[in-house]
């Protein structure tokens, strides 16, 4: 977004950085990055080094090549391969490369001169048009799934426009209006904490400002319905991907994996609201600090479910550590567990509680089981097997 709205004068420095500023502390983001495996975090990471590199190189617009710039064109493709390895990615990428097309300083939409600038940068990102299209023929012909993993369904697709609809409804409004709710929850209860954060954003975000902003835009009132329209874009990208597959994102736990593309989309918008209020009140100190104060309250936020994951690891190392010291209590396969301390609404689940028995007791043949449907099920499958009940 830097590198187009700047080279194309849609976006200033500061409304680049208020983007970036949002985008990086949306606690749907950093809730994710709790939650995810590592290979997710390591594609998320090349995706956006990929584009980085990708864009960089298009600031030199001549269309003679350098054996350097084939060398980064290669090394960004590679990345981008390995960064495809999460699906979702794949549909996020064209959003992006929407943006690589937006000629340099070409002036209005349409113009003449802009649609050459737009051919010329489309020549010459054909290979990225189609790279998506290579990795998914190679992975149908290569690496598709075989055996049991045919039958999973997890990942099939939903064709049905109603169920479409209503996990795309759940996917955008009630998550967003989840985090804006803890956001002002946490600045009641930790005004303090908010003010001081606040003022630690707000001064060298400032001094970024005052040495930025005089690059003005192209466009000056309605810039922020261009970038509300983008943002409407990248949400539909964002939320797409899961919806279509019947998945739903929740703002707390291990479903937030399915939002992790939305903050991008989050923090354009929320920009394009504050170049509403700079257009019409021409008060560039009040947008940047709505803009200081947003981001305040989404680290606040973020801190606090951060402080709730490291609470479930130090209930975890508890846990394991008084399995070890009492062996002779865990000689059964097979326990009902009542859990009398929840840190908020996450419940452990029976693959959870045999990586806890096998880190204490180096087995792993021990099951735990937490919630009512399992009792329920564990309890008719007892009565109908007598023989195992010695097992638990």
């Amino acid at each position: 977004l830097d590198g187009a709205g700047i080279r194309a004068r849609y976006l200033n420095r500061s409304e680049s950085l208020s983007i970036a500023l949002i985008t990086g502390t949306f606690p749907g983001l950093l809730m994710w990055m709790d939650f995810a495996h590592l290979q997710h975090a390591v594609s998320y990471f090349l995706f956006w080094l990929s584009w980085f590199i990708i864009f960089k190189d298009f600031e030199l617009d001549a269309l003679k090549s350098s054996p350097r710039l084939l060398a980064r064109r290669i090394s960004a493709s590679v990345f981008f391969f390995l960064s495809f390895n999460v699906n979702s990615l794949l549909v996020l990428y064209y959003g992006v490369y929407l943006l690589l097309l937006v000629p340099k300083g070409a002036g209005p939409f349409f113009s003449l001169k802009w649609r050459g600038h737009l051919l010329k940068r489309l020549v010459r990102s054909l290979d990225l048009a189609i790279l998506p299209l290579i990795y998914w023929i190679v992975r149908a012909v290569f690496f598709s799934p075989k055996g049991v993993h045919q039958a999973i369904a997890y990942n099939q697709i939903i064709w049905s426009w109603p169920s479409f609809w209503s996990s795309f409804k759940l996917s955008f409004i009630p998550l967003w209006h989840s985090h804006a709710i803890q956001a002002i929850r946490g600045i009641k209860q930790h005004p303090l904490w908010w003010a001081t954060l606040s003022l630690a954003v707000l001064v060298p975000t400032w001094l970024q400002i005052r040495r930025q902003s005089k690059k003005r835009a192209y466009f000056s009132r309605n810039r922020w319905a261009i970038f509300f329209a983008l943002g409407l874009c990248f949400v539909f990208l964002a939320i797409f991907p899961y919806a279509i597959v019947g998945k739903v994102p929740q703002a707390y736990g291990w479903d937030s994996r399915h939002a992790y593309l939305q903050p991008l989309a989050v923090g354009i918008i929320l920009t394009a609201f504050l170049m509403l209020l700079e257009a019409f009140h021409r008060r560039v100190w009040l947008t940047k600090l709505t803009t200081s104060l947003v981001v305040a309250a989404f680290s606040l936020q973020a801190a606090q479910y951060h402080l709730m994951w490291i609470a479930r690891w130090a209930k975890d190392r508890a846990m394991i550590a008084t399995i070890k010291s009492r062996p002779a209590d865990f000689r059964y396969d097979n326990y009902l567990i009542k859990d009398a301390y929840l840190i908020g609404d996450e419940v452990y689940r029976i693959y959870e509680w045999s990586g806890i028995f096998k880190v204490a007791l180096g087995r792993e043949n021990k099951i735990g089981y937490l919630n009512v449907h399992d009792r329920e099920q564990l309890t008719v499958g007892l009565q109908h097997h007598p023989e195992v009940r010695k097992h638990y």
